[in-house]
């Protein structure tokens, strides 16, 4: 986030605003303790799966890399201040709704998400079929642990934060 500040920081004016919505966990909560880590985890398995099965190699495996980090509200500001460039004028917590719909509202909203941000980097790494196959597998591996991500001590949320560009 940094780097994306810094680059923010040139485009903007002194007093010009910016807003920023991106993925996060409460303040003090890990991802492996959130709905939203485990979801990751289980989509990983089934690539583990894949490769164990020899659909895929374990070169191909060990190759694809989905960098994901869901940053606290203390970290983002952290970052933000350590930027300089920017003053933050407002941060909210925007909680998911949908978690408080039906088991099978929510394991479609899951796999149709993962499908729009993620099929395409699995194909362009191991093309269309495995692709289909990981959301295949996924969506039974969903609803097979449902109990325990549906469960999971913490759900993940959106932070909605509204900066100010500095004037220098």
């Amino acid at each position: 986030m940094s780097t994306f500040l810094k680059a923010r920081a040139q485009e903007i004016v002194g007093g010009g605003l910016m807003v920023i919505i991106t993925g996060g966990l409460p303040d003090g909560v890990i991802m492996s303790q959130a709905g939203i880590g485990m979801y990751y985890d289980l989509l990983g398995s089934c690539l583990i799966d894949m490769a164990e099965l020899g659909v895929i190699s374990e070169e191909q495996l060990d190759s694809f890399n989905l960098p994901l980090y869901y940053s606290s509200s203390k970290e983002i500001e952290e970052i933000i201040k350590a930027n300089g460039n920017f003053s933050i004028e407002r941060m909210d917590s925007l909680s998911h709704n949908i978690w408080k719909t039906s088991r099978e509202t929510k394991i479609k909203v899951s796999v149709t998400g993962g499908r729009a941000v993620f099929q395409g980097l699995l194909e362009d790494h191991f093309g269309r079929e495995v692709a289909e196959k990981t959301f295949e597998n996924f969506e039974t591996k969903l609803d097979e642990n449902f109990s325990i991500i549906d469960g999971a001590a913490h759900e993940h949320i959106d932070h909605f934060i509204l900066l100010k560009r500095n004037v220098n």
